[in-house]
């Protein structure tokens, strides 16, 4: 078994869970992001895992792109992301994520910047989630819950590494939040009905997170879904026979109601 700093990734774990309840997230809003993300929807999001501070900290994005796509590289984001947290040292937060509008290095979706700071790009997202009908929160849900994990295998105090994550994604999508999404329409899936697949399972049990953890974390997941109205109307559109019978249904109550104002105007 690997040991790492003196323990074994079992006592890591544990000495995590110990010590502290649910991990500290920050959220961090880099320039205009062209959607509205609701704040309540993601600050008072109900997890056993990690709490969202109240507060989301809204910044201007002044600096220039320096990609070829008009993107933002990893060097030009980190510089930014020192600047910021010159301006604000309140935070307690074990990990930060700045959501941003903009393509970032190699046009990925999500980038490690170090010390528990995250970068995810909405680039090319929202319209996805828009045309799919699914809430703008579920993508930043899904990263939140999957670094939320790998934190869960590191000492408290220790960050997330671009290694730490290599054994956990997959170019094979399948709605896992480790899905590596190379296929930016892969989203769809991810946001609609995100999980853990065995891969995943397995490799956090062998570093060392607990049972009890794993089940709170698939349960959560599927609270990630449509809301009420779309997943009906997608419901119906997927069934022609209820999508025939409630035509007809429909046909019926309106000849009915149609009945009813004819008779009272004929004879009031």
């Amino acid at each position: 078994m690997q040991v790492t700093n003196g323990c074994t990734p079992f006592s890591v774990s544990i000495l995590y869970l110990m010590e502290q309840k649910t991990i500290r997230v920050k959220i961090v809003s880099l320039g205009n992001l062209y959607f509205e993300l609701n704040r309540e929807n993601i600050t008072k999001w109900k997890s056993a895992l990690f709490e969202v501070e109240q507060k989301i900290d809204y910044y201007s994005l002044n600096d220039s792109p320096d990609t070829p796509d008009w993107g933002f590289s990893d060097k030009n984001l980190k510089k930014i992301i020192a600047n910021l947290n010159n301006v604000d040292t309140s935070s307690d937060a074990d990990i930060t994520f700045y959501v941003l509008d903009a393509p970032i290095e190699d046009n990925y979706l999500v980038r490690n910047m170090g010390h528990n700071r995250i970068i995810v790009s909405y680039y090319q997202v929202k319209e996805l989630l828009h045309l799919a009908k699914l809430p703008i929160k579920n993508y930043l849900l899904v990263i939140i819950y999957s670094y939320a994990l790998l934190l869960m295998t590191k000492k408290q105090g220790d960050w997330v590494t671009d290694e730490d994550e290599e054994p956990f994604l997959h170019y094979d999508s399948t709605g896992c939040i480790y899905d590596f999404c190379a296929n930016r329409a892969d989203i769809i899936r991810l946001c609609e009905s995100p999980h853990l697949c065995d891969n995943a399972e397995q490799t956090l049990k062998k570093l060392g997170v607990d049972r009890t953890v794993i089940n709170r974390a698939r349960k959560e997941l599927k609270g990630i879904r449509r809301d009420w109205f779309n997943g009906v109307v997608l419901f119906v559109k997927t069934n022609k026979a209820i999508s025939i019978l409630l035509g007809i249904l429909g046909t019926i109550v309106l000849n009915v109601i149609s009945g009813i104002i004819s008779n009272y105007l004929i004879n009031p």
